[in-house]
This record gives structure tokens, C-alpha cells and sequence, in this order.
């Protein structure tokens, strides 16, 4: 149980808080930052470990070159950030950035130099790939110029613009056949792949579900955990159970009537803890996603990403009358905007029945 002072408490959302002094304003007003977990214990470790991150960040005074920025930057959100999104960023950093800008002096970087990296990878690597870099060269600039390492009053990085790929998804009649196929050769993976085509999880999310995450009274699946990849300190990649991808990402969905029937089903025949398992432990992402395709390949259907079934869920409720709020929550959206522009497909039948509906309305 937390101690008086520790700073630590249950919020809300079930998760634990640990906050601490990360540093002071000019004013003196102190500067808090967090840790979050799914139990007290681990917010605990978690909180001694940032505490010990800062006292070594406070301590450094050789912030000279962009690449000692770079990983000053790093650190400075190791507590915020995710350790996927964290060894994502290091990634980045010590492929691309370090060897091209890493021996750059700090009183020597500039907007014009940034730039013609930024338009130089752009050549070669997709727009979102180099889109998170500069992403992270701005972010890690405008934290120097804050702590007055870097100065620089007329930062202008220009971000590659976002594109857009449109994601194939399922036609209805292809998900008359996919459901089809399922409900004759139901076990554990299909059943995984009906969870997602019909209530929108996210692979991480299907594969971390627990049976007691389910409210069979109520006819509600409670999402609060994924399985995410881990780098482990020996450079080897593993994947683990951790709290849901965002605040958001924690939400109750109503579960669709034939579900539920699947659901009871496969329950009686369960002997794990998870739901799309049939062993004590988790299913890796890697070990689902092959069997998914081999369902579709079975199936008959050519080939689509995983992600699919959530943006053909996602289009079906658009399709059927469901308001963008309601599906905005139940796919775990932060704001609708998101869903709007990214998950809803609208087909050209779809398009052909809301052009008719303004040519009945001017008959």
C-alpha cells in the first residue's frame, strides 16, 4: 500500500500514479512529471527508476553536440513515453540522426541544416518514416532551447506532410465468407479474428484479453492491456502484456449479439486465462498474425492486414447508422477526428445511396 508522501495514488482509470519533481521554473515553481502502471508495486520501481534517470540528467554538463541533445532529449521522456516508443526513438536517433548530425556542435546546428538532412532522407525513405525523425528534431531543439543548451530564435524545421495510404478493407460479401468460414472451423484464432471484425480491437488487444476482462451479465468486453514488443537489455525482442496503448484505449465495448453466443461457447471449452489462447500463457503477436493469414488464405480472401478487420468494423458501423461519437469510443479514439479521417472507408455503394437521398430530397 502507498505511504504517506510517496506521492503515488490509484486514479480513475485503475491504473497508479507516481509523480515526482522533475525540475524547476525560473520562478522557483516546481515541475512534476509521472509514471503510470497497472499495479502499485511496479509504479513504485518505476518512480525510483525516473527519480535516479533525473539526478543523472541534472548532473550532466556535457550537452555540446546535437547527438548529446538528441539522447538528453530521450531521457528527459523516458517516463512519459512507452518503452516501444522509446526504443523506437533510439532507433532513429543512433541509425539516422547521430551519424549525420550526432558530431554537429550545438552553437553551430541550424534550421537550413536540419532541413537539408530532413529533404535528403525524404529521397530515400517513406514520409512518415522521416516524419517521426524530424518530428524528433524538433521536439529535441525546442527542449535545448528551453534549457538553454541550444540557442536558436528562429527555429523553422519543416515536417514532411502526412500521407494518407487508403487501407483495403473487407467487402461486405468478403465478410460473408470470412465470418462464414469461422463460425465452421471456430477455435481460438478464428475466434480472435471474429473478436476484432466485430468490436474493433487492435491485434495487441485481441491477444492480451483475458476471460475475466468480459462481463457476461452485462454483455461487455472491458479493454485495458495490449501486447506490445519489447527490446530486452540483450538487444533480443520479446513480446509482453502492458497497459493499454493510450487513456483512451481503456473503454468498455457492448458486445454484438452473435459474439456473445461465440463467446459462451469457446468459454466452456477454455482452459486459459486468455481468450484466444489454448495455453497457460499469452499468443505472440507474430505466431496470431501468421495464423490469421492462413484463416484468410483457407477462406478464400486475398490478403489483407490484420488492421483491417478494425477499419472494416469501423466502416460497417458508419454503414449501419452508428453516430462517429459512440464508434469514436468504442474504438478507443482519443477524438473523432481521428476516426473520421482514418478509420471510416466509404464505398462507392455507400456514396451512390447518399447521392440518391439528396436526389429524392430536391423531387
Amino acid at each position: 500500500m502507498p505511504r504517506h508522501g510517496e506521492n503515488i495514488y490509484k486514479r480513475k482509470d485503475g491504473r497508479w500514479e507516481g509523480r515526482y519533481i522533475f525540475s524547476y521554473s525560473d520562478s522557483g515553481r516546481a515541475i512534476y512529471k509521472s509514471v503510470y502502471s497497472k499495479t502499485y508495486a511496479e509504479t513504485k520501481h518505476k518512480l525510483e527508476i525516473a527519480k535516479n534517470n533525473k539526478s543523472s540528467i541534472n548532473k550532466s554538463t556535457q550537452i555540446n553536440t546535437f547527438s548529446d541533445l538528441c539522447y538528453y532529449w530521450l531521457e528527459f521522456n523516458n517516463s512519459k513515453n512507452k518503452q516501444t516508443t522509446q526504443d523506437k526513438y533510439k532507433f532513429l536517433i543512433k541509425k539516422h540522426i547521430e551519424s549525420e548530425l550526432g558530431k554537429v556542435n550545438l552553437n553551430r546546428i541550424s534550421s537550413s541544416m536540419i532541413n537539408k538532412f530532413i529533404d535528403g532522407k525524404i529521397k530515400i525513405l517513406s514520409n512518415s518514416y522521416v516524419r517521426t525523425m524530424a518530428i524528433i528534431i524538433k521536439s529535441a531543439l525546442q527542449l535545448g532551447i528551453k534549457e538553454q543548451f541550444v540557442f536558436m530564435p528562429n527555429l523553422d524545421i519543416h515536417l514532411p506532410k502526412q500521407t494518407r495510404h487508403e487501407l483495403k478493407i473487407l467487402s461486405v460479401t468478403e465478410q460473408n465468407i470470412l465470418e462464414k468460414y469461422i463460425l465452421n472451423n471456430l477455435d481460438f484464432t478464428a475466434l480472435g479474428v471474429y473478436i476484432s471484425l466485430y468490436a474493433g480491437l487492435r491485434i495487441g488487444e485481441v491477444c492480451a484479453l483475458r476471460w475475466s476482462d468480459i462481463d457476461f451479465e452485462n454483455h461487455i468486453i472491458n479493454i485495458n492491456s495490449t501486447v506490445i514488443r519489447i527490446k530486452g537489455s540483450n538487444g533480443k525482442s520479446y513480446d509482453d502484456i502492458s497497459s493499454a496503448k493510450t487513456n483512451a484505449s481503456i473503454r468498455d465495448i457492448p458486445i454484438f449479439n452473435k459474439l456473445y453466443i461465440l463467446l459462451l461457447k469457446m468459454k466452456r471449452l477454455s482452459n486459459s486465462p486468455y481468450v484466444i489462447s489454448a495455453k497457460a500463457g499469452f499468443v505472440n503477436k507474430r505466431t496470431y498474425e501468421y495464423n490469421y493469414h492462413k484463416i484468410l488464405k483457407n477462406a478464400g480472401i486475398n490478403d489483407i492486414n490484420y488492421h483491417a478487420l478494425r477499419h472494416t468494423f469501423a466502416t460497417r458501423c458508419i454503414e449501419c447508422g452508428m453516430d462517429v461519437k459512440s464508434l469514436s469510443e468504442i474504438l478507443g479514439h482519443s477524438n473523432v477526428s481521428i476516426t473520421l479521417n482514418t478509420y471510416v472507408h466509404s464505398s462507392m455503394e455507400l456514396k451512390k445511396i447518399q447521392i440518391e437521398k439528396l436526389n429524392n430530397l430536391i423531387a
